[in-house]
């Protein structure tokens, strides 16, 4: 029976464990309870905490660790004495020679620890039969987006792969392991090991210039994710402004990576140099509808061939975003006096725009306030968006592209909600305030 090992590191050597018959995992928790916050300060590392929340809610009972920040040595501290077998490699903060000889003797503690553990010897002739089975990837020949930054949910890059047209790389911790070069091993294939995860696309803290990999790409652009309370990523960001490609940032707690905040970030990045992808039916028709469905209220609005407005409804979105904007898509059809076969295509956008059943195509709030204040005024090169669930500001080029935008994180403060309660509350109306 092969056994479950996990791991979270990228220079977790996995090899030297599969040498073991062991069936090595890497740890992308999901769970989410409150077990870590009775455990740890509220300032660690959210991914941290969603690791112990992971290994105690799965009942994992082997674990290989790397100290590569505090929080991991933490985690460590925590889960000591309450796993079977739990491991931390002292990870060197260099790509050198001598540190790879460090990793190297670090490589055989583990292997020593492993069989003391385990009562079993470790085979080194299985082992190398796996790094000549490894199959080395390579970044893309053709244009790409690359997520760089603290690792980032598989899930998640799924996700924003099946809303791009164009290929999107994982370049964030744990994926990079993908990229080690195992070929021409030599007499010691531990030492061949040791070298190639070293040498493979850099973690931030190997204090070596991880973006001069990337410069003879193509690629187009980058996704840069940060995770709550990690400063190394925050930090290697703001080198990330003297590399001339469209860049966006986001911050996530790890598992609400599917929030709609950061899939109209996202949506709205893609949109801004033409790589969201965005399929739809286009029948022949005189009419279109626009549908913003919002945190507040569900908007629609009916247009001609001319562009001319002939219809519009205003209703509230409460708890239901999908029944709210077929409410409002009928009221607005029968002022009209249409019938939901006049209608050419439907465009939703908004928080709840992927969930509009009767919607063609989906594009970002922030695309379309662009479009639309260009279209009313060709001056216009700044809009300020104040919405029930946040605020955004949004800067246009010359012709009416988004360049650049800039939305609140997750703050009361920064919202049209907030502004209507203070308003009730000081008796004074939206308008005065």
């Amino acid at each position: 029976m092969i056994l479950l090992i996990g791991y979270v590191c990228k220079y977790t050597p996995t090899k030297v464990l599969e040498a073991f018959g062991k069936n090595v995992v890497k740890i992308d928790p999901k769970i989410r309870t409150d077990t870590a916050e009775s455990l740890v300060h509220p300032n660690m590392c959210s991914f941290m905490k969603a690791v112990l929340e992971e290994v105690s809610e799965n009942n994992i009972g082997e674990l290989v660790l790397t100290n590569c920040c505090d929080s991991m040595r933490r985690l460590y501290d925590v889960l000591k004495g309450k796993l079977k077998f739990l491991y931390i490699i002292d990870l060197p903060v260099k790509v050198n020679k001598a540190s790879c000889e460090i990793f190297y003797n670090e490589i055989h503690s583990l292997i020593s620890a492993y069989e003391k553990y385990s009562g079993q010897r470790f085979d080194i002739g299985k082992f190398t039969k796996l790094l000549e089975k490894h199959k080395e990837k390579s970044l893309p020949d053709e244009e790409f987006i690359a997520v760089l930054g603290a690792r980032l949910r598989t899930d998640a890059v799924d996700d924003i792969q099946k809303r791009s047209n164009i290929k999107v790389t994982n370049l964030t911790c744990t994926a990079t392991d993908k990229y080690i070069k195992l070929t021409n091993i030599d007499k010691d294939p531990i030492l061949h090991y040791a070298n190639a995860l070293f040498n493979s696309f850099p973690c931030m803290r190997m204090a070596k210039e991880r973006l001069d990999t990337l410069k003879d790409t193509k690629i187009k652009g980058i996704i840069y994710n940060t995770v709550k309370f990690c400063d190394f990523y925050s930090y290697e960001y703001a080198t990330l402004k003297n590399f001339d490609v469209p860049t966006l940032k986001i911050e996530t707690d790890y598992t609400d990576t599917d929030s709609g905040q950061i899939k109209t970030r996202v949506d709205a990045f893609l949109e801004s140099f033409g790589s969201r992808k965005i399929t739809g039916l286009n029948r022949k028709g005189k009419y279109f509808a626009g549908v913003d469905s919002g945190s507040t209220s569900t908007n629609i609005v009916i247009l001609d061939n001319n562009k001319n407005i002939v219809s519009y409804s205003i209703v509230p979105t409460g708890a239901m975003a999908m029944d709210s904007a077929k409410k409002a898509y009928e009221i607005a059809l029968k002022r009209a006096g249409l019938e939901k076969e006049d209608i050419a295509n439907v465009v939703s956008t908004g928080y709840g725009r992927i969930g509009i059943p009767f919607a063609n195509k989906q594009v970002t709030e922030i695309t379309c306030h662009g479009k639309g204040a260009f279209f009313f005024d060709k001056d216009i090169r700044t809009i300020i968006d104040i919405g029930g669930q946040d605020s955004k500001v949004i800067r246009l080029d010359d012709d009416g592209n988004v360049v650049d935008f800039v939305m609140n994180d997750k703050c009361s403060a920064g919202t049209g909600k907030f502004l209507e309660v203070m308003a009730r509350t000081l008796e004074v109306s939206i308008h005065d305030m």
